[in-house]
């Protein structure tokens, strides 16, 4: 039973690592979707 929960919580532990390295790099896009958005309002109220 405990060579179960070992094997399982490895894989827990793997598939955490990987959202963890994916939440980075998603809120960064989201983040500069934003700042796209607000760039380009500014550039058509200003310039048309």
């Amino acid at each position: 039973m405990t060579q179960e929960n070992s094997i399982k919580s490895r894989v827990w532990e793997f598939f955490q690592s990987l959202g963890k390295t994916f939440m980075f790099p998603v809120s960064l896009l989201a983040f500069m979707g934003l700042l796209l958005g607000i760039g380009q309002f500014n550039y058509q109220s200003f310039h048309h």
